[in-house]
């Protein structure tokens, strides 16, 4: 065997055995404790096996001279926990919720019996995380997709934190315990989807197509270390054994709106955000492959108001209230009455003054345009889990973002003033890509391998 190929064993044998002792998971739940026997004293080697009610997937464990077991990498999910060792009766808990990057601690007692009898137990596992000192918020699907969210977007639920603010104005860069935005760091499904502007991510999921999202907001784990701002992590959801779906459609109206006050009379400037879409998934091989795909368009349409100063008629016919200086004089002398001669017009200017609109307003900002802006934007994502045996699990997703948008300009023929603000048509693309392997080396040892890709792009054309 060459050195290189020396190398390269010693090299994988290192990171199996760093990812044996490695508890960080990025975003994984984890339930551990201990099973005792009616006395209260340790159970060896006793069987532990958790099942996801979604999938029917199955997690074991084997508990150690302690009695002590530990099952990592899970999904966050619905549970039943099993436990079983000759010579006592077969232990049976339903309703284990757990949650996104969960640590929950949950203690089993058996009874002394043949294994062919169950006991069976019905009852939550405990919310108080002990195993961490982490101060975090979990919100589930259900809040997610009832609670009222303008946009469509899950970022003002962070608020729902003691420490967190938006800066308001529509700005979704939160502030996590008067940090900076960029700061913060955002995990979607395990990958950073953080982008070197400050504070912006590729994209914000699909309401529909969260399971869960999670807010660390101080003293959580050192596998969220590279912010020293919050964490925001989200897992998307993935296909099950059932069939399941969503269509659905949120719409805006004008008609249901006060008017603008600075908009210029006549009838209410358009205001429609129309959001549509759908959500399916399911099994593609029954406990072994699953699928998940979704898609929303938002097409928003509103009315902007823009202010802008444009030559008066007097100006036109070069008439000025202030001294107005002949460029050709020398030395330098203001034109008589501070009227530039019609003879001494540029024939380039006079094309340029065609191109202003009259004064429609009295004020400095002499005039005022109300017009539509369209903005349409596209979002997709695709997603395929394959479980192969008891031991690999596998998963990859697919995310894709497009926004159009139009703004409206100051002026009719799509011009403005350098100090306007506005700037001209924008395309904003974003795509990402996760991948996900898991392999249960035993049942102690866990090995995970993760890749992600993400990238944002802005195409900005100016006026």
């Amino acid at each position: 065997m060459n050195k290189q190929k020396q190398g390269l064993l010693i090299l994988l044998s290192g990171v199996i055995c760093t990812a044996t002792f490695c508890l960080g998971q990025a975003g994984r739940a984890e339930l551990f404790g201990t099973i005792q026997d009616p006395s209260g004293l340790a159970v060896a080697k006793a069987k532990v096996e958790v099942e996801d009610q979604a999938t029917t997937v199955r997690y074991s464990a084997v508990s150690d001279e302690r009695g002590e077991y530990h099952v990592l990498g899970l999904p966050a999910g619905q549970y039943v926990l099993t436990a079983e060792q000759p010579g006592f009766r077969r232990y049976r808990q339903s309703g284990i919720t757990l949650r996104l990057g969960d640590r929950t601690g949950l203690d089993v007692r058996l009874d002394i019996g043949q294994p062919s009898q169950t006991v069976e137990v019905t009852a939550a596992a405990p919310l108080l995380q002990t195993g961490s000192g982490e101060v975090s918020l979990n919100v589930e699907e259900k809040k997610i997709v009832t609670l009222p969210l303008d946009g469509r977007n899950f970022i003002p639920l962070l608020t729902l934190t003691p420490g967190v603010a938006l800066p308001g104005g529509g700005s979704l860069l939160a502030r996590i315990n008067g940090s900076r935005p960029r700061t913060n760091e955002y995990i979607y499904d395990g990958i950073s989807v953080l982008q070197p502007e400050p504070g912006q991510v590729v994209y914000y999921p699909i309401i529909d197509g969260m399971e869960e999202f999670k807010l660390n907001i101080n003293s959580y784990s050192p596998e969220y270390g590279r912010s020293n701002g919050g964490t925001v992590m989200v897992i998307g959801k993935s296909g099950s054994n059932q069939f399941h779906g969503t269509l659905f459609e949120f719409f805006r109206n004008e008609a249901l709106n006060a008017r603008n006050l600075f908009a210029q009379p006549g009838p209410k400037p358009q205001f429609r955000r129309n959001q549509y879409g759908l959500a399916i998934g399911g099994p593609i091989q029954t406990n072994k492959t699953f699928f998940f795909a979704d898609w929303q368009g938002t097409r928003l349409r509103t009315g902007i108001t823009r202010f802008s100063v444009v030559p008066t008629l007097a100006q036109r016919q070069g008439i000025f209230t202030q001294a107005i200086f002949d460029p050709t004089s020398s030395p330098r002398a203001p034109f008589q009455n501070n009227t530039i001669p019609s003879n001494r017009f540029d024939s380039l200017g006079l094309q340029v003054l065609q191109h202003y609109p009259l004064p429609n307003i009295a004020g400095a900002n002499n005039f005022v345009r109300t017009a539509t802006e369209p903005d349409n934007q596209d979002q997709a994502d695709f997603r395929v889990d394959r479980y192969i045996g008891e031991k690999h699990r596998v998963f990859g997703r697919y995310t894709l973002f497009r926004d159009d948008d139009t703004p409206v300009t100051p002026l009719p023929d799509g011009s403005g003033s350098l100090t306007a603000g506005v700037i001209g048509h924008a395309l904003t693309s974003g795509d990402a890509f996760v991948g996900d392997y898991n392999w249960v080396l035993s049942p102690s040892a866990l090995n995970q391998f993760r890749a992600g890709y993400s990238r944002r792009g802005l195409n900005q054309a100016s006026l």
